[in-house]
């Protein structure tokens, strides 16, 4: 009989754009420009529909915009790391925004005072990582449980 694990073992997640979390992010900015046009348009009148071609082209830029870079996200037994660029890996804390069961939002917050205020969002799928999502979900859940003595 083996003794239980104290940490989960170690894996490697390659992360990118998550296409369902793309077009969340575009669809709200879409609704809200489309909100501020017609704000603007009940107080001015039909003056600003000259500047409704801007709500898809904020859609198309937010859409590139809301997708991370493709990177590894790291649990090496002890702790979090992200690499977004090959040769910068930083130690991140990783907490469940969402979960969906076969959908997670995670929020990552790095090190220093500016990143606590403005967290990085990633979005993962049990599609995109069926090797290793058990093992993921096992490691938030296990990390975030009370340590007994």
């Amino acid at each position: 009989m083996q003794p239980p694990l104290r940490h989960p073992p170690p894996f490697v997640l390659t992360v990118g754009r998550d296409p369902a979390w793309s077009l969340i992010n575009a669809g709200l900015a879409g609704m809200a420009a489309a909100a501020l046009l017609l704000a603007l348009a009940m107080h001015w009148g039909a003056q600003v529909g000259w500047a409704a071609p801007a709500v898809p082209l904020l859609m198309s830029l937010w859409w590139h915009w809301s997708g991370p870079a493709d990177g590894h996200l790291r649990w090496d037994g002890q702790a979090w790391q992200l690499q977004a660029q090959p040769d910068d890996e930083i130690a991140v804390c990783v907490k469940v925004a969402l979960d969906f069961d076969s959908w997670l939002l995670l929020r990552l917050v790095g090190p220093g005072r500016r990143s606590a205020l403005a967290p990085h969002y990633l979005a993962l799928s049990r599609r995109r990582h069926a090797a290793q999502w058990p093992l993921l979900r096992a490691t938030l859940y296990a990390e975030q449980a009370p340590k007994h003595a």
